[in-house]
């Protein structure tokens, strides 16, 4: 070969030793990028949803992974009923998602049916003074609560016939509305009752009080007296009783003692 030959061989050579080492670099730098991206990827931490639950939680759910995602719900405290409830007039809450202020025992049979009398002193085995737990106890029916608690509000049994309700006050049991239902007086007398019988039973042991010109109440006042403090008050409209009610003085007199 000639010396050019060798040259030009030479040079050749050089371009493609170049030209692969070139090729070489780029699939290094490819490879190096994509190991960069994939590592700043998988260091990223998730964000934890917020907390919905309340302060008084805690246990095992302190101890939580903090990246980690978490769905949490609210739950009530209202507990739901076997039994279908219609609400007395004075109760303004839905009974469906009424609080609970008192339960019964699993077992408790219900006391308070269409045999349960009013009388002075009470409805059946709940007579006045008695406090909400006690009369849940006694009757063995859960006791709802018609409106936000309070000194004064009404609370209805979960398990009474008809439209029956307490009014509590200061704790304690004061009085009974029976606004629709079977429930009667230990005499008979209820609702729907005519006001001629009503006179013909209690006569002059009743005190007439008029409400407006169609509606009357014909105040029951016990001559014992040990039971002074007590009046039943039935409400006559269209000459029958329409709703009544028993308890103690002076919340008995009071058309709304809570309002």
């Amino acid at each position: 070969m000639s010396p050019r030959q060798i040259a030009v061989i030479l040079v050749a050579l050089i371009f493609i030793v170049a030209a692969a080492l070139l090729i070489i670099s780029r699939d290094d730098d490819g490879s190096g990028d994509e190991a960069t991206t994939t590592t700043s990827s998988s260091a990223t931490p998730t964000t934890a949803a917020p907390d919905t639950t309340s302060d008084i939680g805690g246990g095992s759910d302190d101890a939580a992974d903090p990246t980690e995602t978490t769905v949490t719900t609210s739950t009530t405290t209202s507990v739901p009923l076997s039994v279908p409830i219609n609400a007395p007039l004075v109760c303004t809450t839905d009974i469906a998602g009424a609080q609970v202020v008192a339960d019964a025992a699993d077992d408790a049979v219900p006391q308070l049916g269409a045999n349960s009398s009013i009388s002075t002193v009470g409805l059946g085995v709940v007579t006045f003074g008695l406090t909400v737990p006690a009369a849940a106890e006694a009757s063995g029916s859960a006791m709802l609560a018609c409106e936000p608690l309070s000194e004064c509000y009404h609370v209805t049994p979960a398990a009474a016939p008809g439209k029956v309700s307490f009014l509590v006050h200061a704790s304690t049991i004061e009085r009974v509305d029976i606004v629709d239902g079977p429930i009667t007086t230990r005499s008979g007398i209820g609702i729907g009752t005519s006001a001629e019988h009503l006179v013909n039973t209690f006569g002059d042991k009743l005190e007439r009080q008029v409400v407006d010109a169609d509606t009357v109440n014909l105040i029951f006042v016990p001559t014992d007296a040990s039971d002074a403090d007590f009046r039943v008050v039935f409400t006559v409209e269209d000459g029958v009783v329409t709703t009544y009610r028993s308890g103690r003085m002076p919340m008995i007199l009071q058309d709304d003692p809570c309002a």
